[in-house]
């Protein structure tokens, strides 16, 4: 293991710890929070196309302030690709009806749902284990999110619980950045030093 992984699996570590320890009105509370700030970052930064996750394992929930905009937005998620064995982009219209039971066994569009271009995704809202003030991430492992950011060019924004922001974050060359990191207690804009 070289020094890079074991330092990233350290922090996965911990912040899956601390996460668990969270308990349902914790979440909510932060959950709350964050919808109001997102409701007010998305007055300043509106988006057309809006790809957002399903929250697991206490992370911060993007559901509520979507069920506030689900009508006026085009939404998508990720979908895992049997055939690719690789991650893509679905149209979501319906949050209640449109997501099954997924890879991981997170909710994600049901086959019925169509593939999107990850190209014309305009605001991109993403989990993570930890994040920096410098935009970086650590998410379980796999790659997924860095795969599908890979080549895109809307707003990347980390959504976490405020001890999920820590001083540093180790980097591989295909890590990719969030250009802003969303807590309970701020916003960060990490495209500027």
């Amino acid at each position: 293991m070289t020094h890079l992984t074991y330092k990233k699996t350290s922090i996965r570590s911990k912040c899956l710890q601390d996460r668990a320890r969270l308990s349902a009105a914790d979440c909510r509370i932060a959950t709350d929070t964050v919808t109001e700030t997102l409701s007010a970052f998305f007055k300043e930064h509106p988006a057309a196309v809006i790809c957002t996750y399903y929250p697991i394992q206490n992370e911060l929930s993007p559901i509520p302030f979507l069920n506030r905009i689900i009508d006026d937005i085009t939404l998508v998620m990720p979908r895992y690709n049997a055939e690719r064995d690789d991650y893509e982009i679905a149209e979501v219209r319906n949050l209640d009806s449109d997501l099954v039971q997924g890879n991981y066994d997170i909710q994600e569009p049901a086959s019925s749902c169509p593939v999107y271009p990850k190209k014309d995704v305009s605001l991109w809202l993403i989990p993570g284990l930890a994040f920096d003030h410098t935009g970086a991430r650590i998410g379980f492992g796999s790659g997924i999110y860095d795969r599908l950011l890979a080549d895109t060019t809307g707003l990347k924004v980390g959504l976490a619980h405020d001890f999920q922001l820590i001083k540093t974050i180790p980097q591989d060359d295909h890590d990719i950045k969030m250009d802003f990191i969303i807590t309970p207690s701020s916003t960060y804009d990490c495209r500027v030093g």
